[in-house]
C-alpha cells in the first residue's frame, strides 16, 4: 500500500501503489504491472509504513509521508553512495524518535541505476 519514489534529476516522482495487501487478505486483487524507462543515475525507493508512521519525541506526531519525501530528496541531491545515504536515513530515525519505542517493522529499500 505504499508508493514507488523515483527520483530523477533532483525530482521525485510518486509511482502510485496498487491498494492491495502482500499476503492473505479476504478481498484480493490482482497486482498491474507498471512498465518505466530507467536511466542511469535514477534511484527508486520502496519502503514499508514504519519510517512514516513513527513518533517523534520532541513533537510527538508521525514523521509523515512529505517529510520523509523530502528527506530522500535532500540525501539523494548529495551525490552519496547508497550506503551513506542508508546512513542517513538511520541517524534522521534515531534522532526524531529520541527516546520513544519503534511502533513498528521499518524497511527501507534504495536502488540506483
Amino acid at each position: 500500500n505504499n508508493p514507488l519514489y523515483l527520483i530523477r534529476n533532483g525530482e521525485i516522482m510518486v509511482l502510485k501503489e496498487n491498494r492491495n495487501p502482500v499476503g492473505i487478505h479476504p478481498f484480493e486483487k490482482p497486482f498491474e504491472n507498471h512498465v518505466y524507462h530507467l536511466i542511469r543515475g535514477d534511484k527508486l525507493y520502496m519502503f514499508s509504513d514504519g519510517y512514516v508512521d513513527q513518533f517523534g519525541a520532541r513533537t510527538g506526531r508521525k514523521f509523515l509521508r512529505n517529510n520523509f519525501q523530502r528527506l530522500l530528496l535532500h540525501v539523494s541531491n548529495l551525490n552519496l553512495t547508497m550506503q551513506e545515504e542508508q546512513e542517513i536515513l538511520e541517524e534522521t530515525l534515531d534522532e526524531w524518535r529520541g527516546d520513544v519505542t519503534q511502533i513498528d517493522d521499518i524497511l527501507v529499500l534504495g536502488l540506483k541505476i
